[in-house]
């Protein structure tokens, strides 16, 4: 990949993405977040992470990102993640939107 057309950014999230230890996936949320790269397609597919704290990660991350598919994204988790926890985390970030839009 390294004589690809391929960034080394998108290389460091691929790995982090993909990494065993599920603190190196959640770092992957804020790192793409400062990276510069579109994070839509990062956040949805680290979404289906099988460690709910990496979920919950992953919808602050959407959230923070402020990018209007990403709300979609935070709607379906707190309507369909398998975990309470996520979907109340999403929930209450959802909560937070609509009342910073409503002052």
């Amino acid at each position: 990949l390294r004589d690809s057309d391929v960034s080394d950014t998108v290389i460091e999230l691929a790995r982090l993405m993909k990494h065993p230890e599920a603190d190196q996936r959640k770092r992957m949320v804020k790192k793409v977040l400062e990276s510069g790269e579109n994070p839509v397609s990062w956040l949805r597919a680290l979404s289906v992470d099988p460690v709910p704290s990496v979920r919950i990660a992953v919808a602050q991350g959407a959230f923070e990102s402020g990018e209007p598919a990403l709300h979609a994204l935070l709607k379906r988790m707190e309507r369909f993640d398998p975990s309470p926890e996520v979907r109340k985390a999403a929930q209450r970030l959802l909560t937070v939107r609509v009342s910073n839009l409503n002052e």
